[in-house]
């Protein structure tokens, strides 16, 4: 359950986080009671109240993405994955198969009483998040969808096979509605001149 990660007095700040992640005001509350307990996660999470208040494109953001980020880098990372923005990997629509990423990151998915799981809203499978590139091998290796935590360095990602988007899906439908507009739509092709019909015969070259 929760709590065996958590406090359940803090599990209840968390899980508010969790369903109203756009309420700041719980955001203030929680840090204070961090700051009252002199526990440096305070910072953090008054960071990310305080970030909520800018808009995407406003510079002020800018630098407290820049904050938050170097913060995030010495935080435990059990407690971390409730407000890591980790993208998503081998996550796919039941009805498409393989054939398309649902292209999410783990705050768009819906919380469970196990703050490592949630569930995904477009393909309704469990997602698990992981801390470490070993840990993401061995859920991806038994086919399960994850989440990768944003510590892990891009460059390492870009080396794992398994965790890319999968190509673009090919639609036959899309190919054979193309395939025949441009037939219909294409100039005919030129033939081979038709030859010139034979001069008519004098009236003697019927008896030669």
């Amino acid at each position: 359950m929760a709590t065996s990660y958590f406090p359940s007095e803090e599990w209840a700040f968390l899980r508010t986080i969790l369903d109203l992640p756009e309420d700041r005001h719980t955001l203030w509350i929680y840090a204070d009671w961090l700051e009252e307990r002199a526990d440096g996660r305070a910072e953090f999470v008054r960071l990310l109240a305080e970030r909520l208040e800018y808009s995407a494109d406003d510079p002020a953001r800018a630098d407290l993405d820049a904050r938050i980020d170097k913060l995030r880098a010495n935080l435990d990372p059990n407690w971390l994955m409730i407000f890591d923005p980790a993208p998503v990997a081998g996550c796919v629509p039941s009805l498409g198969a393989a054939t398309s990423f649902c292209g999410t990151q783990w705050p768009d998915l819906a919380p469970t009483d196990m703050p490592d799981i949630r569930i995904c809203h477009r393909c309704r499978n469990a997602v698990v998040y992981c801390a470490s590139l070993e840990e993401a091998r061995q859920f991806a290796a038994c086919g399960q969808r994850i989440a990768l935590s944003t510590r892990i360095p891009s460059a390492d990602l870009a080396r794992e096979p398994a965790f890319q988007p999968p190509p673009p899906a090919w639609n036959a439908e899309e190919v054979i509605e193309f395939d025949i507009q441009e037939f219909l739509d294409a100039e005919p092709p030129a033939g081979p001149a038709h030859p010139p019909p034979p001069a008519p015969r004098r009236w003697w070259q019927f008896w030669a």
